[in-house]
């Protein structure tokens, strides 16, 4: 009998030895890959100026460079505003969610042109005048069939993201009513969208009229502030999110259920 009730406790002890593990493994994770994507890492190939990677934008980055275009790469955003002060100079935007509309219209008003290439419903109403997000393009060239400098002189285009325009805003390449470019200009100053992971990245500017729309795009000054969003971007006053209110929702859950099997493992 003796022996039995000792290695029943060392079984239970084992057992909940396993979970806790378990647990621990789940909770470095969840750590490490929240390190890693608001840290910057996860996101540092997508549409990042310095990214030789097939979803990287070196390669435009490079032709610009090669066309006399002198490029800033500002990865927060008094980066990004030190370096339109020092001139007129064509602004890059991706996807910035931390930024308000405020901050968002400020930071664009400093520069002579704005370019969203990962542009949300958010930044098209806030600068393109109530324009949206529609749906997605066929992988297959589309015709510019407007006369935008930029999109003309391309004639095709892989366009990836549609989008749909609103007062005034002036479209090109349209497909499946929607449109790939969207563009206003008023007083010599411009903004325009495109999806850049269909046009811009390193494995897509060579196809069809993509690079010849990426220059028009992004060669209208003699200066470009490649703007890469930091997670303290936010507005002063603001907190920027913390690693709880970016886990994903389902972490917490999980590690309570767990947490509660090796307590019961246990007894």
């Amino acid at each position: 009998m003796s022996a039995v009730a000792t290695v029943a406790p060392r079984a239970r002890t084992r057992g909940a030895l396993g979970w806790i593990a378990l647990v621990a493994g789940l909770l470095l994770v969840s750590l490490i890959g929240g390190l890693f994507v608001y840290g910057g890492y996860a996101q540092r190939g997508i549409l990042d100026p310095e990214s030789a990677g097939p979803d990287g934008t070196r390669a435009v980055v490079r032709v610009l460079e090669q066309q006399g275009v002198r490029v800033s790469v500002a990865r927060d955003r008094g980066a990004a505003e030190r370096a339109l002060g020092a001139g007129d100079a064509t602004l890059v935007v991706p996807d910035a969610p931390m930024l308000s509309d405020d901050g968002l219209r400020d930071l664009s008003d400093r520069a002579r042109h704005v370019v969203l290439i990962d542009p949300r419903t958010r930044s098209l109403d806030v600068l393109l005048n109530g324009s949206s997000l529609g749906d997605f393009a066929p992988d297959i060239a589309v015709d510019a069939a407007c006369d935008v400098p930029a999109a003309a002189n391309a004639r095709t285009a892989r366009v990836g993201s549609l989008f749909v325009p609103g007062d005034g805003v002036r479209a090109c390449f349209g497909s499946d009513g929607g449109y790939g470019l969207l563009t206003t200009a008023e007083d010599g100053r411009s903004v325009t969208a495109v999806d850049g992971l269909a046009t811009l990245t390193n494995a897509m500017l060579p196809l069809d009229g993509n690079a010849a729309l990426a220059l028009g795009v992004l060669g209208q000054s003699e200066r470009l502030v490649w703007y890469v969003p930091s997670p303290a971007d936010a507005d002063p006053g603001t907190a920027p999110p913390t690693l709880s209110d970016l886990t994903p929702p389902w972490v917490t859950p999980a590690i309570v259920l767990l947490l509660l099997a090796a307590l019961v493992a246990a007894v």
